[in-house]
């Protein structure tokens, strides 16, 4: 079970202005204590009993905040911010709180009226914190966007601070009142309490620990506490609530996390609607989102009522007269009343404005509905007969008449909301008279060559108008030329268009009469009958042709009032009798023309009478067919040419285009094989040629083509081809030149990718010359099928060798042909690392390295192994991790890639380390929590006056409270800093600085001003610290001679290295332990730091002790360095060999 514990004292310093405000408040709270109900006793145990269970409460007074947390934009405190300075003079910011500072909940009540009870949380349980919890009764404090503060303290402001205690327990909270400006401490009876074993996190909260289960507190993650304030006469009306986490409790500790909300123990000034007074009703005053629990009171003009809300009801003040009203609401557990809402409640009794309605009509008797012109909601309209009727016909925006013969008056009123009724408005339902149209009868019209006038004689309108006009609704089929010469009743008249057949529709519409009858229309229809049409066809175009050609005469038509007719020849321009009509019918008339005629013949097409004895006639019409001159091409004969090694222009003569034309055009139509190189010099008929590409070897078959005879006419241009056949010629390929690396013996080379084509396949090799000149370089087979070259042992040069094929062709023109190709030999590259090289003691524990190259290398570089150091300038420093394992390290030298296919030569280099001092540092966690160790400076000791340029935010805290700092930069520099200059000024601790170098190098890297000075000095200095720590957490030295203490991250771990017997002779024991389950290695050294044999290396299980033989008798005597290598670190301890 959780342990519960009250504390009712508390000591501090008290201003001495405040003396007797503070003897007042105590006065009260002692007499408040011995008469009030809630006596310690009386407190119930779960108000502070380390569960979490029943948070966070709900209702008036309450506070629930999450705030955000392990994030890099969680709100906190900045700039040096403290409980005593005013609200503005504080700043916020957005960063990443620290983790044991992190808060996730927080929550506060004030129950029985006069208990004010508190809870938060924390992202993690890794050392202690202190807590803060502020009651603001100013309901403005809040966030400024530019990291200020709102708001102002109020006399009677509460901070109750807390130790959050690590792994749970009991702790005093300490009470402070604002007062005058200042925070004076009073003692009243409180409790806080953080939980001790692992619990379940309520429903109503969302929480995740930094590394336990979801769901979950880790014990001391969770914290609660309440103070007991019945009758200290303190005022508990608060606004705004505020929990904060800090360094310590010291009122000047700076502040961390922070979460800020809203408690209203003191309700929040509420909100209401009012509806106005009407000649029906009073008026009334609604509460908005009433809060259950509060009671809302309502006063003003004689009226005073008060209501308490109650789940599910709304909160309404009725009966209220026109006037100004106050409202407020009240906590009746804390009797805290909010500040006064003022409500306006007005008069409502003026009528509405007279209702306006246009005036309807309708087109012959039947009913009408009339309506009201833009009806307003949340009026009523009533209808009447007369002006002063009492009789209401009708209720609603519209009234239907019933059936009425002649027009009709009606009135209508509105009643508003206040139920006052405006003046009637008069208005019409109106009885229209029809029309009536007549269009006339049909008529029929026979068609026209020449448009014809038909009058529209024989039509009226009668009724409601007497006016009306014509229009055509449709002619079929459709003709723009049908128009109407006159559209009025009287003089009405249609003008048919020049040979139209078919049926024009009229449409006779009266003028709109007034009012709602509509025009009316009529129609009559106008019939022309056909007469007869004759197309003999387009003109027609033929070419030329050698034999007699028959043309259809297609494309003819008679139609109207005949169907049929009979093809004529007119002329043949010139004359031929071979020119006759093979069918003279409509249906398949066709024309045969004469062999190789050219000219023009006119034919004609006439049709059948279309009426016999009546007025139509027959009908004619003509049409052309002309003969175009057709072209006769000759391209003249083939020809045969020789490949040539250069471009070769052959001329086209011979050819020839009559006829039609007299011109062409050659174009090649393909090369077998192509050859872009083939190309036309001319293209011309009279001075056509052709260029043949150098060493084309193939056929080439071009396209003589006459010009168009007739251009857009039927006779099309002619072509005709003839061939340029090429016989080949011999060719040789060396092949691409070689590039090969120098050997220390011969090379052979073959002689590969080297072709003869052509007019022969085979050839022989030749060295044309080696430089410099080497009689070893020789041809070991000279054919072109296993041509290969031995090149002498360590030769470097250009040897150029010959590859002429054998003569194509015998005594013909054609020669033997030769190509050359080039073998160079690149010399190759050496490499010398030197060494091995030793890094002594002396700093900076540095060694320069001697590499060199040669051969065909210009430079070289050095390469370290991953996480063992650098090299700059030739000059090889060791990282941290090598120095502290002491193994020799191979450096590896290489040259750069040099010329040609020559590869990078590599040499090593051994590196080993002279085995130092070893300087020794306890952990920034060991100096916070062993204060009693500390020399030279105390815990309260400020930074400032020590490190003169530190930053103003650090100058100023103590130096424990920097060692408790969390974040990066000038943060981690200012803790590593303290432990340094802790390490340096205790006289058991072999430290690597001095405190003046520290100092120094401090002060310097904050001058600086950069984020990498600090972080780069931080991140030494804490190498520095993690030495190894030679004190216990007794302040007594640990032996180095035989032991040394094995420490892990912030705190002094179980464990220990030793060494026995020393002095030993032949045989001694290296023992230790570790505190975790790890690697290790154990490696022994001379004093010079040399490597002499490595004893062991294993798993090690934490607490388990392992040892290890040392066997000496091979071993000179002498003082020796026993090393062991663990995942945490190293130690080192001394051996004496003396026989």
């Amino acid at each position: 079970m959780n342990k519960f514990s009250c504390y009712t004292s508390r000591t501090g310093n008290v201003l001495s202005q405040q003396l007797q405000l503070v003897w007042r408040i105590a006065m009260v709270v002692v007499v408040a204590f011995l008469f009030s109900g809630n006596a310690y006793g009386q407190i119930p145990a779960s108000y502070c009993d380390g569960n979490p269970a029943g948070w966070p409460l709900s209702g008036p007074g309450t506070a629930k905040i999450t705030d955000k947390f392990n994030s890099n934009v969680d709100d906190q405190f900045t700039e040096g911010s403290k409980d005593g300075n005013q609200i503005n003079q504080n700043a916020w910011a957005l960063g990443t709180a620290n983790d044991k500072g992190d808060i996730i909940n927080a929550g506060a009540a004030l129950v029985d009226g006069c208990v004010l009870r508190f809870f938060a949380d924390r992202y993690a349980v890794n050392g202690d914190a202190a807590i803060g919890f502020w009651f603001y009764k100013d309901p403005n404090i809040s966030l400024n966007p530019d990291g200020t503060f709102s708001g102002t303290h109020t006399d009677g402001d509460i901070l109750i601070v807390v130790n959050f205690v690590n792994g749970g327990g009991t702790a005093a909270p300490v009470t402070y009142i604002w007062s005058s400006g200042s925070l004076v401490e009073t003692s009243v009876q409180g409790c806080g309490i953080t939980n001790t074993t692992q619990m379940d996190v309520p429903s109503g909260l969302s929480y995740q620990s930094k590394s336990g289960p979801a769901g979950k507190y880790q014990a001391g993650a969770f914290f609660e506490g309440y103070v007991n304030l019945c009758g200290s006469g303190i005022d508990l009306c608060f606004s705004r609530f505020l929990v904060e986490t800090r360094n310590s409790q010291s009122l000047t500790a700076s502040l961390q996390d922070f979460a800020l909300g809203s408690i209203d123990i003191k309700p929040a000034i509420p909100q209401g609607t009012a509806t106005d007074e009407t000649c029906l009703v009073k008026g009334t005053v609604t509460v908005t989102s009433p809060i259950v629990g509060l009671s809302y009171k309502l006063s003003g003009n004689g009226f005073n009522q008060t209501i308490v809300a109650t789940a599910g009801n709304p909160v309404v003040f009725t009966g209220l007269e026109d006037g100004t009203y106050s409202l407020t609401a009240i906590n009746t557990a804390s009797n805290c009343e909010s500040g006064a809402r003022s409500i306006e409640v007005d008069a409502d009794i003026t009528p509405v404005n007279a209702p306006g309605a246009l005036d309807v009509d309708r087109c012959g008797p039947g009913t009408v509905t009339l309506a009201v012109s833009n009806p307003l909601g949340g009026v009523t309209y009533r209808w009447y007969a007369t002006q002063t009727s009492t009789t209401i016909l009708h209720t609603g925006t519209t009234f239907t008449t019933p059936s009425l013969n002649a027009t009709e008056d009606y009135w209508i009123s509105a009643t508003g909301a206040n139920g006052c009724p405006s003046t009637r408005t008069s208005v019409q339902a109106i009885i229209q008279t029809p029309v009536v149209v007549e269009a006339g009868d049909n008529l029929a019209r026979c068609q026209s060559a020449s448009a014809q006038v038909v009058p529209l004689t024989g039509a009226s309108i009668t009724g409601g108008a007497t006016t009306g006009t014509w229009t055509i609704v449709s002619s079929v089929p459709a003709n723009a030329g049908n128009t109407l010469g006159n559209n009025t009743l009287a003089s009405g008249s249609l003008t048919v268009a020049a040979n139209y057949v078919g049926v024009i529709t009229l449409q006779l519409t009266s003028a709109d009469p007034p009012g709602a009858c509509p025009f009316v229309s009529d129609t009559r229809t106008v019939s022309i009958g056909p007469a007869a049409v004759v197309d003999a066809g387009d003109n027609l175009v033929r070419c030329q042709s050698a034999s007699a050609q028959a043309v259809a005469l297609t494309g003819a038509s008679v139609t109207g009032g005949a169907a049929t007719g009979t093809w004529t020849i007119v002329s043949s321009v010139p004359a031929n009798a071979g020119n006759v009509l093979g069918n003279n019918t409509l249906a398949s008339g066709s024309l045969t023309v004469a062999a190789n005629y050219v000219g023009v013949i006119t034919l004609q097409l006439t049709s059948a009478d279309p009426d016999g004895a009546g007025p139509c006639v027959a009908v004619s019409d003509t049409r052309t067919i002309t003969i175009n001159q057709a072209a006769i091409v000759d391209a003249g004969d083939n020809l045969t040419r020789c490949q040539s090694s250069s471009a070769q222009v052959i001329a086209l003569t011979g050819a020839s285009v009559t006829g039609g034309a007299s011109t062409g055009t050659w174009e090649i139509v393909s090369s077998v094989p192509a050859n872009a190189g083939n190309v036309l010099g001319n293209t011309t008929l009279a001075g056509g040629s052709l260029t043949v590409a150098a060493n084309y070897t193939g056929v080439i078959t071009l396209r003589l083509t006459s010009a168009d005879p007739d251009g857009a006419g039927p006779c099309p241009a002619v072509s005709d081809t003839r061939t340029v056949t090429i016989g080949p010629a011999a060719v040789v390929e060396a092949g691409a030149n070689l590039e090969r690396c120098q050997l220390s013996t011969t090379q052979a080379i073959a002689l590969t990718g080297a072709t003869v084509s052509g007019g022969t396949n085979t050839g022989t090799w030749s060295i044309v010359s080696s430089n410099p000149v080497n009689a070893g370089n020789m041809l070991s087979n000279s054919t072109l099928g296993s041509g290969s070259l031995t090149v002498a042992a360590n030769y470097v040069g250009v040897i150029t060798l010959q590859l002429t094929s054998a003569d194509p062709d015998g005594a013909g023109p054609c020669v033997a042909v030769s190509d050359t190709r080039t073998v160079t030999i690149y010399p190759a590259a050496t490499a010398n690392a030197g060494g091995p090289y030793t890094v002594g003691c002396t700093q900076p524990r540095q060694v320069t390295l001697m590499g060199t190259f040669g051969g065909g290398a210009t430079s070289g570089s050095w390469s370290v192994p991953m996480g063992m150091g650098t090299v700059v300038g030739n000059v090889y420093t060791p990282s941290a991790a090598a120095l502290e394992a002491g193994v020799p390290v191979t450096l590896t030298y290489t040259t750069n890639d040099p010329a040609g296919p020559c590869l990078a030569a590599t040499a090593t280099a051994i590196v080993n380390f002279e085995v130092c001092d070893v300087f020794e540092g306890c952990t920034l966690g060991y100096w916070k929590n062993h204060t009693g160790s500390w020399a030279c400076y105390s815990p309260t000791t400020l930074y400032g006056s020590i490190f003169a340029s530190a930053p103003d935010e650090l100058k100023n805290m103590e130096l424990l409270d920097v060692l408790n700092l969390g974040g990066g930069g000038i943060y981690n520099l200012a803790r590593q800093s303290v432990a340094a200059l802790l390490n340096a000024c205790h006289p058991h601790v072999d430290y690597e600085l001095t405190s003046s170098q520290i100092i120094s190098r401090v002060n310097a890297a904050f001058a600086a001003g950069t984020k990498n000075a600090a972080g780069a000095l931080a991140t030494e200095l804490d190498m520095m610290n993690n030495a190894g720590c030679s004190i216990d957490a007794h302040n007594r030295p640990i032996s180095s001679s035989s032991s040394s203490s094995l420490q892990g991250i912030g705190e002094v771990e179980a464990g220990d290295l030793k060494a026995y017997p020393t002095p030993f002779s032949d045989k001694a024991t290296i023992e230790f332990t570790t505190s975790v389950d790890e690697s290790y290695t154990v490696r022994l050294y001379d004093m010079r730091g040399a490597l002499v044999q490595e004893l062991k290396s294993g798993e090690a299980k934490a607490g388990v002790v392992n040892q290890v033989e040392v066997d000496g008798r091979s071993l000179p005597e002498g003082l020796y360095l026993g090393r062991v290598v663990t995942g945490s670190g190293s130690q080192t301890v001394k051996l004496l060999l003396k026989r």
